[in-house]
């Protein structure tokens, strides 16, 4: 079953639809599913051929949880509603990338996350030296997706995962 399936979401932004943000996410609802975000860019063609032999996947995965104890906002739940999924694949995106993955990428793999970091970095406020920050901090999971970023549902495939359906951004 789709989320939201006529919705379009930049996951670098949040929505201030109080209606779409307590909806459930899942049809029926759930209480915990896994959510695997695919890294488009990077088909396996695109990382090395030792993390290709090693099973490497191209996804990031993410538990997600209600989060009625993270927001007072919203009345708490038992089941999973969008909210829960936008909180949990924004922090997950927010984490640092690891070294270990940005030097196992080919050499394509690699311009294509470097050409997303540094568009994440222009994009970041220069005020109170928050691009600086950024650019100190350096990769982040974010940036490994390329550009694509821009959600379009959650979708439960045949074999029963769930997966983060995305599109690529335009810039």
């Amino acid at each position: 079953m789709v989320c939201l399936p006529s919705f379009k979401y930049h996951i670098n932004h949040t929505t201030n639809t109080t209606h779409v943000r307590i909806e459930p996410a899942t049809a029926p609802p759930t209480s915990s599913f896994t959510l695997l975000i695919p890294l488009p860019h990077f088909s396996p063609t695109s990382y090395s051929r030792a993390s290709r032999s090693q099973g490497r996947t191209s996804y990031f995965t993410v538990d997600i949880v209600p989060s009625s104890s993270r927001s007072s906002a919203v009345a708490p739940s038992p089941y999973i509603r969008c909210i829960d999924v936008f909180l949990a694949v924004s922090s997950k995106l927010r984490e640092r990338s690891s070294r270990s993955d940005y030097e196992e990428l080919s050499q394509r793999g690699r311009e294509l996350v470097n050409k997303a970091f540094w568009r994440r970095i222009g994009s970041a406020p220069g005020i109170g030296g928050e691009r600086e920050r950024e650019k100190r901090v350096g990769m982040r999971k974010v940036d490994m997706m390329g550009g694509w970023v821009i959600w379009g549902g959650v979708k439960r495939t045949v074999q029963g995962r769930w997966v983060l359906e995305l599109a690529e951004t335009r810039i």
